[in-house]
């Protein structure tokens, strides 16, 4: 599990939060106390590890795959990682 926190100098929410009610994606003020700020990372290709998808643990029935949807560049969870949005690479 981990969570992941925007690094913006400014004051603010900043822990990536999915709402799994909704199928949407905010940022909570609070790593603790919102379960969808808890996500798993998930290896989708065994021969390149940088390519996951992230799962959602939140605790309320809904969509659960990070989705990042490039025709209207927004942000949302999908039902499954079929989307073609749910595969990202990691980048150091």
């Amino acid at each position: 599990m981990i969570a992941l926190e925007c690094q913006r100098h400014l004051d603010g929410q900043r822990w990536l939060d999915g709402r799994t009610q909704n199928g949407t994606v905010g940022l909570a003020p609070s790593g603790r106390g919102y379960s969808g700020t808890r996500w798993r990372v998930v290896s989708l290709d065994p021969t390149n590890p940088d390519v996951i998808a992230l799962q959602c643990l939140g605790d309320i029935p809904g969509n659960r795959w990070l989705d990042g949807r490039t025709q209207d560049a927004t942000v949302g969870l999908a039902p499954s990682t079929g989307p073609s949005g749910t595969a990202w690479r990691i980048r150091g």
